[in-house]
């Protein structure tokens, strides 16, 4: 923590820039950024006086989505998947032989892809192609004398259907959030309406709706309980993950829609 902080304050002497002119930082959660004593934020606020204007302090939005995403944890879908992803592209022979098949099934997908944990929306990219190509790969396995047990089994591909929708949903809010010259309102604007859709999405699934769950809906599930109450629990997640944007709610709206709010509920500097 201390490194980045003088390393920050060196580049900002460079170029004549004030920390008391800070506004507001966004950091991860590592304990280098966030450290109660000795994190960067922590010595900010103790070497510069923030009294007048206090310092707003944000978890990175796109990190925090990451973050959420983890908590989607179906472990016995993605073992099983990412294991036999590996199967058939670390070997040169497997993997040619895998090509050479699609091709003489006439699939509409020539390969599978890797993922990448450091890289997450890699996940969402393989799960969706070994989705797409559950079928080929099952014979494919087959004749290389690895079956694939699970790949028979209608309540592991229903989760496996899940997975494959709900992780494409969060790949989607992810892209949203990138790119440059975004205002945070917007960005947290983002948030909200993910948040909706989440509503929406459980309240779909408990009447058996597969509207946005294409994946999930071409397994026919049985029962959708376990999946809403997985996106209750992504709910909950979004709800303390971002309870920081949350509280500037007020703050951000005097920014972007400030003859929407009333004068006396604002800061007097700024009345």
């Amino acid at each position: 923590g201390e490194d980045v902080f003088l390393s920050l304050k060196e580049v900002l002497q460079k170029y004549g820039l004030k920390f008391n002119n800070l506004a507001g930082i966004a950091t991860d959660g590592a304990p280098s950024m966030v450290g109660k004593n000795e994190g960067l934020v922590a010595l900010i606020r103790k070497h510069f006086d923030f009294s007048d204007t206090p310092l707003m302090q944000y978890h990175c939005i796109i990190h925090q989505v990451h973050l959420c995403a983890k908590k989607v944890n179906f472990e016995g879908v993605m073992k099983v998947v990412v294991k036999t992803v590996n199967f058939i592209k670390s070997k040169g022979l497997n993997h040619r032989d895998f090509q050479t098949f699609l091709e003489q099934m006439e699939s509409e997908y020539g390969d599978v892809l890797y993922y990448s944990e450091v890289r997450w929306l890699s996940r969402g990219k393989m799960l969706d192609r070994v989705f797409q190509l559950k079928d080929e790969i099952k014979v494919f396995m087959s004749l290389k004398g690895k079956d694939i047990l699970e790949f028979s089994d209608p309540d592991w591909l229903c989760d496996f259907g899940f997975l494959v929708d709900i992780t494409k949903h969060l790949n989607n809010l992810n892209l949203q959030l990138q790119g440059k010259n975004n205002f945070i309102h917007d960005l947290f604007g983002k948030i909200r309406a993910f948040e909706m859709k989440l509503k929406l999405f459980k309240s779909q699934l408990k009447d058996q709706n597969f509207a946005h769950f294409p994946a999930l809906k071409t397994c026919d599930p049985v029962s959708t309980e376990r999946y809403v109450l997985t996106i209750t629990d992504l709910e909950t997640h979004f709800d303390s993950r971002f309870s920081d944007f949350k509280n500037n709610e007020f703050d951000m709206k005097v920014f972007y829609s400030p003859f929407n709010v009333c004068a006396e509920d604002v800061n007097e500097t700024i009345q």
